[in-house]
């Protein structure tokens, strides 16, 4: 299983010309990656490769009520509520996102950004309508998800992200609320149905004025986009398990 490419991290080492990679992936009889853009450059150096994506339990990231949601964590009912949760590395575009909310602030739009996730000591979160959350457990982020309005995904180009294929993605469309996204290969390529459905209200990946517009636009017109087909742990698996069997390596 390769998860992302390694290879490309700053801590990969390649020891005496042997590449440790780069071997596993040959001697491999099937490799599995989770996103299509991994799929596509490491295949050529395998004997069968397959994509078997990120899931999710369909039993837990569910639509529930915002309301309810928000008393856990001592939200207020009566403000949107644009969230964002996951790992805060420049990368996936939380200052773009911050930068984007004060702008509407700014300009007198009422809403709060809430922030679930461990820390980065290079981004404040130190404005009055930023409510973090912590480093939540995970059997809270259902429902952390489902008090907000509106959920962000406001990754920026990069060689690491265009690689990746975030769990969080399909979480948050399994429980039903706008996604505000920018138009990157993490989301576009392993996600091109529900790309196409928002169409219009995806930003520019880096331009925190043309985020904060796709969030104005979701504020307005809260479209939902489709989950997508075969990201429950059940279908997964069946895929997983007929990779296998093409290759004649299941017993």
């Amino acid at each position: 299983d390769v998860y992302d490419r390694y290879d490309l991290f700053d801590g990969y080492r390649r020891l005496l010309g042997f590449d440790p990679q780069t071997f596993l992936l040959r001697k491999a009889d099937v490799v599995f990656s989770a996103s299509v853009a991994v799929l596509n450059e490491l295949r050529h150096q395998t004997k069968g490769a397959a994509l078997v994506p990120n899931g999710i339990d369909l039993s837990l990231f569910r639509p529930l009520p915002m309301n309810e949601s928000r008393k856990p964590f001592n939200l207020p009912d009566d403000m949107p509520l644009i969230g964002y949760f996951g790992s805060m590395e420049a990368d996936r575009g939380v200052g773009d996102l911050i930068d984007a909310v004060a702008g509407l602030v700014d300009q007198g739009v009422a809403i709060s950004l809430v922030i679930g996730g461990k820390t980065n000591s290079e981004i404040s979160l130190d404005y009055p309508w930023v409510r973090y959350l912590g480093n939540l457990d995970f059997k809270q982020m259902p429902t952390a998800l489902a008090s907000c309005d509106l959920l962000a995904l406001p990754y920026r180009q990069s060689e690491f992200m265009d690689q990746g294929a975030s769990c969080k993605i399909a979480e948050y469309i399994a429980v039903q609320r706008p996604v505000v996204a920018t138009r990157t290969q993490n989301f576009v390529r392993n996600f091109p149905q529900q790309a196409v459905e928002l169409d219009d209200l995806l930003a520019t990946p880096g331009d925190a004025p043309d985020l904060g517009r796709c969030i104005l636009g979701q504020l307005s017109e809260r479209r939902l986009v489709s989950l997508p087909q075969g990201v429950d742990w059940r279908a997964i698996s069946q895929r997983a398990l007929d990779s296998l069997e093409a290759q004649g390596t299941a017993e």
